[in-house]
């Protein structure tokens, strides 16, 4: 008897090793190949994290990025000129001077013809200058929280000189604040330390919620995004819901802007071996909520005894221990 084997024997031994090969290279792979997914409602930076990922990690913006974003900018800034405009009615209030009307029907004008996307005229940059300056507006704008209107708002009309040049490109800072809605998943890839990131972004509206649930499988971490400036602030889709769920007590203080993570989804689907992470934006929009004497009287209501501060508060709401953040 011999030790020889068939050659029938020894393709089937030198498939069988290939194949432990073929197992073990997909195995390295995907140990190196993290599946981050992001939920959170509107609005509450996710994404912003996409941009700044591309900016950290894949030489920022290109030439055809800061060229698409452009019509954005000019778009975020106008619809949140409109808005503004809008509140005057709602809120019955009037122009410091009454030549702004004239202004502020220029500016409705190109909104409801859908051109707000395109470069400012002289005459209508002039308009909006000239609005952004009236003290109606100002006061308008300083009641911002009864009524919907972009987190950038501010940032970009306070540039409609450069904003409204012939000559304007934008900024790596223009480009991280645009507000677009996000419809679908928006899937990003890079590279850190040897690892594949798949990053996912997808819609915080109610109506796209139900696209999540595919979006768990083989997830390594759920990132959920909250912005604390939102605290107070309705949902776009339902003016009824606070974006936050409503205001909650931590630690003697206001936790701000609870998340609002599909139940349904967390339901259906099992995290095996991810984790979850809590990400906090726009801390310096809630210390400028904080200034709000109104706030802090219903704080005070609620907490006699307490002393509070707006460093207080805000540091109260970003140390919340996360079993302090309901979902829904």
């Amino acid at each position: 008897m011999g030790c020889t084997l068939s050659a029938e024997e020894r393709a089937a031994l030198d498939r069988s090793k290939a194949i432990e090969k073929n197992l073990k290279e997909d195995g390295v792979t995907m140990a190196k190949d993290v599946k981050l997914l992001l939920l959170g409602a509107g609005e509450s930076g996710k994404s912003t994290i996409v941009k700044q990922m591309k900016i950290i990690h894949e030489d920022g913006f290109s030439g055809d990025d800061v060229k698409q974003y452009k019509p954005v900018v000019y778009s975020n800034t106008i619809q949140s000129l409109a808005a503004i405009v809008r509140a005057m009615d709602t809120l019955v209030l009037d122009y410091g001077d009454k030549e702004r009307k004239a202004d502020s029907k220029m500016v409705c004008d190109v909104v409801s013809r859908m051109e707000d996307t395109e470069p400012y005229s002289p005459e209508l940059a002039g308009a909006m200058i000239r609005l952004w300056s009236d003290a109606g507006i100002q006061e308008c704008f300083s009641r911002a929280r009864e009524y919907q209107l972009n987190d950038s708002a501010q940032y970009y009309l306070d540039s409609l000189d450069r904003i409204g040049a012939a000559d304007y490109q934008p900024t790596e800072q223009d480009i991280l604040r645009t507000r677009v809605k996000t419809t679908g998943i928006v899937e990003t890839h890079f590279t850190f330390k040897n690892l594949h990131f798949r990053l996912f972004d997808v819609g915080g509206q109610r109506s796209e919620r139900k696209k999540w649930i595919h979006c768990f499988e083989d997830v390594t971490a759920i990132i959920f995004c909250v912005a604390l400036s939102g605290y107070d602030q309705v949902l776009h889709e339902d003016e009824t819901t606070l974006r936050g769920g409503g205001l909650h007590r931590v630690s003697g203080c206001v936790c701000a802007c609870v998340f609002m993570c599909a139940r349904e989804c967390t339901r259906a689907c099992t995290l095996d071996h991810g984790f979850g992470l809590l990400a906090f934006f726009s801390v310096p929009a809630l210390n400028s909520a904080l200034q709000h004497l109104w706030l802090f009287t219903f704080l005070l209501s609620l907490f006699p005894s307490t002393v509070l501060s707006n460093q207080s508060a805000v540091r109260s709401a970003t140390e919340a221990p996360p079993d302090r953040y309901e979902t829904h």
